[in-house]
C-alpha cells in the first residue's frame, strides 16, 4: 500500500513493493488487464488486451534508480523486443534491425500506452511540497518520441497528464472499483 499524506494523497515510496491489477475499459467494456509489480529497483507489467477481435500481449520491465528515474526499459510484444538503456542524458534504443541514440531530459520518465505502472512512477516523482503543475519530458519508446508533459495532482489518486501518450478514448479503472 502506498504511503498517504495528511491530505489523503497516496505517495509511492521507492522502497515499497506494490502489486495489483488494473482493468482496461473502452466505452464501458472491459478490453484488457494489466498485472503490475513495483519495487525499489524495478517495475514490471504484463498487459493483455483484445480490441476489435485483435488480441495483444505485452511484457514491460523497468529498472529504476533510487530517485525512481528509469535506467532501462524492455518491451516484449508480438514476437518483438525493444530495449532502451539510459546513460545520463542519452537513451539507446535497440530492436531487431534497429539501433539508435537520442538525447533525453532528466529526470528520465517513460510513458507507454496502457501501462499503469509508468503513471504510478510518475506520480512518485511528483514533488508534493511544491504542489501545482509540474513539467517533465517523457520518452514514449513505441512512438519513438520524447514528449513534454505537465502533471497536476487534482485530488487523492487522480493524476492529470497533458498531453497524454494514451488514446484519449480509453479509460482505466482499478479492478477493485
Amino acid at each position: 500500500m502506498a504511503t498517504v499524506d495528511e491530505a489523503g494523497i497516496p505517495r509511492l515510496q521507492s522502497w515499497e513493493v506494490q502489486r495489483g491489477r488494473f482493468l482496461i475499459f473502452i466505452g464501458g467494456d472491459q478490453v484488457g488487464a494489466e498485472d503490475f509489480e513495483s519495487t525499489k529497483t524495478s517495475a514490471r507489467s504484463a498487459v493483455e488486451m483484445s480490441v476489435g477481435g485483435r488480441a495483444s500481449r505485452a511484457r514491460i520491465e523497468l529498472a529504476l534508480s533510487p530517485q525512481m528515474e528509469v535506467e532501462s526499459y524492455r518491451l516484449e510484444a508480438s514476437g518483438t523486443c525493444l530495449n532502451v538503456t539510459f546513460e545520463d542524458d542519452i537513451a539507446k534504443f535497440e530492436a531487431a534491425g534497429m539501433s539508435r541514440q537520442t538525447k533525453v531530459c532528466c529526470p528520465r520518465v517513460v510513458l507507454e500506452n496502457n501501462v499503469y505502472i509508468h503513471y504510478q512512477i510518475l506520480l512518485g516523482m511528483y514533488d508534493h511540497s511544491d504542489k501545482g503543475i509540474q513539467s517533465f519530458t517523457a520518452v514514449v519508446p513505441t512512438a519513438d518520441a520524447s514528449v513534454p508533459l505537465t502533471i497536476e495532482l487534482l485530488g487523492p489518486c487522480l493524476l492529470y497528464t497533458s498531453p497524454s501518450p494514451r488514446d484519449r478514448t480509453r479509460t482505466r479503472m482499478p479492478s477493485s472499483a
